[in-house]
């Protein structure tokens, strides 16, 4: 089986605001809730 890698970058924290402004404006215009549940976060 081969090595399997998954990377999670974390961004600063004013590029991080500002996806979860995104991310909450999305989640309430199609009452879509779960993405809310985990850190802002790029993989």
């Amino acid at each position: 089986m081969e090595n399997l890698f998954l990377v999670c970058l974390i961004p600063p924290k004013d590029i991080m605001d500002d996806i979860d402004d995104l991310r909450n404006f999305i989640s309430a215009k199609f009452e879509v809730f779960e993405s809310l549940k985990r850190p802002v976060h790029l993989t």
